[in-house]
């Protein structure tokens, strides 16, 4: 099978065993984040794939015979890129929470608990795989006497009962959680985006100065 990564082609002898789509993806990214960058598009046999497309067929065996081109981006271009998504999303996700416990006792509800809990774990997903590429960074972030990791339990714990008092019908309790327990949390995090930014671009300032170093020795 041939994989193209930057119009550079590369031909991939499978094993003798069933290989799925998901393995041959998973070696393709282990190999770019070594080399400071990350897939962002995947176009297979000439038709550009969807993330649902791709989830929805990401087990199914190759034959061997597939082209796979991949779309990438530097780790601190799609980083940067996320934390600007990421203020946006944070943003929406506080009114949805806001607006959730306002209608708590109104018949008419424009934001469903169910809605709520999809952008919840949109809000986990993102700031876990952020906090797998940037491990050290995360690492030096505080919150008060708290890290992240211990900030990000609390959190998932208060999600938890949250849901469990959604699923009981108790929603003056699942608001009251999320007004008053919730929303500060969020908003913890969400102000740490700058600094994260930060860091990111001063990590990439030094990758390109090192990297301008390295092609004048040439």
């Amino acid at each position: 099978m041939k994989i193209i990564v930057e119009d550079k082609e590369i031909e991939l002898d499978l094993p003798d065993r069933n290989v799925t789509l998901n393995e041959v993806i998973e070696e393709v990214e282990t190999f770019l984040f070594e080399v400071g960058k990350i897939p962002i598009a995947l176009t297979f046999n000439g038709e550009p794939w969807t993330q649902e497309t791709l989830e929805a067929r990401q087990d199914e065996i190759l034959q061997g015979t597939e082209t796979l081109e991949f779309g990438v981006q530097t780790i601190f271009e799609f980083i940067n890129a996320n934390l600007k998504g990421a203020k946006d999303a944070n943003e929406e996700l506080l009114k949805s929470i806001a607006t959730f416990a306002e209608e708590i006792h109104s018949p008419t509800k424009t934001v469903e608990a169910e809605h709520l809990i999809d952008e919840i774990n949109h809000f986990f997903e993102f700031w876990y795989k952020l906090k797998n590429l940037l491990p050290e960074d995360f690492e030096e972030l505080a919150f008060g006497d708290r890290s992240f990791d211990s900030l990000f339990e609390d959190l998932r714990s208060l999600f938890e009962e949250i849901v469990a008092s959604m699923e009981e019908k108790d929603f003056v309790l699942g608001a009251d959680l999320l007004q008053y327990e919730v929303v500060p949390t969020i908003k913890s995090i969400h102000d740490a985006i700058p600094l994260l930014t930060e860091k990111v671009n001063a990590r990439a300032a030094v990758d390109q100065e090192t990297l301008n170093i390295q092609k004048e020795t040439l």
